[in-house]
This record gives structure tokens, sequence and C-alpha cells, in this order.
């Protein structure tokens, strides 16, 4: 995080600034707070030196988007993911996500609802939001038997036009990496 990175160097002036927003960096979470700093304040040295470490921060940043988060195997992976470290945004069609799979995200993560892998518009808002090139996207959203018994377009429409809006909004963020599973829903009857 880039409040993090300019702690790490008490030399660099942390105030906030009555400039314009073209020479303020400001970082936020959904989950904290906004700091700014003046770069209008610093010198040439030091804001090249925090231009490397932010840079530095992101390369090593681990983050991962789950598309399809609130099913069974997405809350599991969500909560693996937090524990093992990764910032975590989670994903669904629901318009609210469940408080459970919330929780597992911990302090770094993100909840996004009203993602629904077959519009293609709000996979690309969400990748714009919460992606970039360092982002691992894993995409689990798959139809429900019952739904593609009922109508087997369904399942086309969210395996096969579902996973090229991910991969056209990834290529939009530059993201690179991305995870595929599917359910039985998708063979129909």
């Amino acid at each position: 995080m880039l409040s993090r990175v300019l702690r790490t160097r008490p030399a660099l002036p942390a105030t906030l600034s009555s400039r314009s927003p073209a020479t303020a960096i400001t970082s936020s979470s959904s989950r904290a707070f906004a700091s700014t700093v003046d770069v209008g304040a610093l010198s040439d040295a030091d804001l090249e030196s925090t231009k490397k470490a932010i840079l530095e921060e992101q390369k090593h940043r681990r983050s991962t988007l789950v598309i399809g988060a609130a099913g069974a195997v997405g809350k599991r992976l969500c909560a693996a993911l937090a524990e093992a470290g990764h910032r975590v945004i989670a994903s669904d069609r629901m318009k609210k996500l469940p408080g459970t799979l919330i929780d597992a995200l911990g302090p770094q993560g993100t909840a996004v609802g009203s993602v629904d892998v077959t519009d293609a518009d709000a996979v690309l808002n969400v990748m714009k939001d919460h992606a970039d090139a360092n982002t691992t996207v894993w995409n689990l959203a798959a139809p429900l038997s019952v739904e593609t018994a009922m109508n087997p377009e369904i399942a086309q429409a969210v395996t096969v036009g579902g996973m090229k809006n991910v991969l056209d909004a990834m290529a939009a963020v530059g993201a690179r990496r991305v995870c595929f599973t599917d359910s039985i829903g998708s063979f129909g009857s």
C-alpha cells in the first residue's frame, strides 16, 4: 500500500495537499483511510525514490480477483487466499455478498456485488477498479444445473460468453494470469 511505503520513508513530508489533484498522490482502501502527500514539496530524488518504492510494492503485491466468489468453491478459495496473505477481491452476481465471505477476506479484502460474468461492462468495471498486471483472476462463475436444464443457452452464456468477458477485461487492465473451473451444469441436458 502506498501509505505503508510512505511511512517507511520518514524523510518524506506527509502533509495534506492544498495543490490540485494532479500534483497529489492519494491512496485509499475501501475499509480504511486516505492519505495525501504533497508531491510538489518532494525533491526530485525523493520523488524518484518514492516512485521506485511504489513500483516495487506493486511488483510484490499478491492480489487475486475471484469472480463467482459466493459459491461453495469461491468461499473456500477466498478464505484460503486471504489466509495465505493475498489481497482478495471477491465478486459475484449477488447484490450483497454473504457476511461469512466478507469476514474471510480479512482487512485487505474487498467484496463487490452485482458482477454478473455475462455482463461485459460489469466485468470490465470490476477489473478497472480492482485489478492490474499483478492480479490473478479466478473465474469460478458457473451455471447451476437446474438453470441449464431449463435453458441450455445459459451454460453457453456463462461458460463461454462469461470467459470471453473476463479475458477481454483482463486484457484491458493488463492482467495475465487466469484460473478457470466449471460445474457439471455446463453440460446441460
